[in-house]
């Protein structure tokens, strides 16, 4: 799901292993988004723990077993699975934006970049 994002130009992906080590690079990357979208696979929440531990308020995660999708090791995501995740990360995403009150022309035009609205989506940042 992430990889689908990221060619939608949604944002980057990254480990968030480096946060937790400190890695400040990573960690300046991350305090300066306007949104962390955090995508895991199981309920002890690693990942949100990391965010926390430097500080990191600005970010939404999506649990994908609340999505009614099992953590198996080794099995591979169905292609409808990816499309649940990738679903509810647009929402997620349309949720935030539209909350910061920012609004592009709607029309995926040029004062809408690409990394920033998903037209056919009906997602305007």
């Amino acid at each position: 799901a992430t990889r689908e994002l990221m060619c939608k130009r949604a944002g980057t992906m990254f480990w968030p292993a480096g946060l937790g080590a400190g890695i400040q690079g990573m960690v300046q990357t991350a305090k300066g988004a306007d949104l962390n979208l955090v995508i895991v696979g199981c309920p002890m929440d690693c990942a949100k723990k990391i965010f926390e531990q430097v500080g990191l308020t600005n970010y939404r995660q999506i649990r994908v077993t609340d999505l009614g999708i099992a953590k198996v090791k080794g099995v591979r995501a169905t292609g409808k699975q990816v499309g649940q995740v990738v679903d509810k990360a647009w929402e997620a995403l349309a949720e935030t934006w539209q909350a910061e009150k920012r609004g592009c022309g709607g029309d995926g035009g040029p004062t809408c970049p690409p990394c920033l609205c998903n037209a056919e989506r009906g997602i305007h940042r």
